[in-house]
């Protein structure tokens, strides 16, 4: 997770360290639907995995399978305000 702190001057820092709470914490996840659940399509695991990020209040800003070489992994970016 990355954290982007801006500054009073306005310039952007940036740690990985995540422990401050005054910062967005910024991440990428790495999704395989088939180690969830082998008998479900892995669009419902991406739209349940989706759901349940939102509910703890991580907002995903931008999602993308990896068609056409694993239609069953994903790629996502988070942020945690």
């Amino acid at each position: 997770m990355w954290c982007t702190k801006t500054s009073p001057n306005g310039t952007k820092k940036r740690s990985s360290s995540g422990t401050s709470s005054s910062c967005d914490l910024v991440g990428f996840l790495m999704m395989k639907a088939r180690s969830a659940d082998v008998s479900a399509s892995p669009a419902k695991i991406f739209e349940s995995t989706k759901r349940t990020l939102a509910k703890a209040g991580v907002e995903v800003i931008d999602f993308r399978t990896l068609e056409p070489f694993q239609a069953d992994h994903a790629a996502v970016v988070v942020r945690k305000p």
